[in-house]
């Protein structure tokens, strides 16, 4: 008997407890904190000339870029040179599981300079209008005249 009461005590305990704790708690809002990439030099001038290009400023992404350069290696192995997004829902998921609310790519490949690879992209209307959306993020990468950019919001 003596036993029982106190199993009844310790949990009436619990529970008051643990409601109480349930009473007095918020939800915490996780943020996103873009982190500055580690870029070559080429890779900052791509930046460069889509940032102009952008209506407004692009924040420069670490993860983005991370995920643009996997791609873009990817593309250098294969010598894909045409339009290709391979893989694409994946490095979409990775930055919307971050928080990511719309993402977007556009690959050019085999053009020797940056200035005729985005001349290329400005011709594309579905690249131009990704240009020209009102994107917050980029991630940007440049391996062996492959250029990748990953344009994403957050919420």
């Amino acid at each position: 008997m003596k036993e029982t009461l106190i199993l009844l005590a310790i949990g009436l305990l619990v529970w008051l407890g643990a409601k109480y704790l349930r009473k007095g708690r918020k939800k915490k809002e996780v943020k996103y904190i873009s982190t500055y990439p580690n870029l070559t030099m080429i890779e900052f001038d791509f930046y460069d000339a889509l940032n102009r290009y952008a209506p407004n400023d692009l924040i420069l992404d670490r993860i983005a870029s991370d995920q643009a350069r996997t791609f873009a290696n990817y593309c250098d192995a294969l010598k894909i040179k045409a339009n290709s997004h391979t893989g694409i829902g994946n490095r979409m998921y990775a930055l919307q599981t971050l928080g990511a609310t719309s993402v977007s790519e556009i690959y050019v490949g085999g053009y020797r300079t940056i200035e005729t690879g985005v001349n290329r992209l400005k011709e594309s209307q579905s690249h131009n209008r990704t240009m020209l959306e009102n994107y917050t993020h980029i991630g940007v990468a440049v391996v062996n005249r492959h250029y990748v950019a990953i344009y994403f919001n957050i919420k």
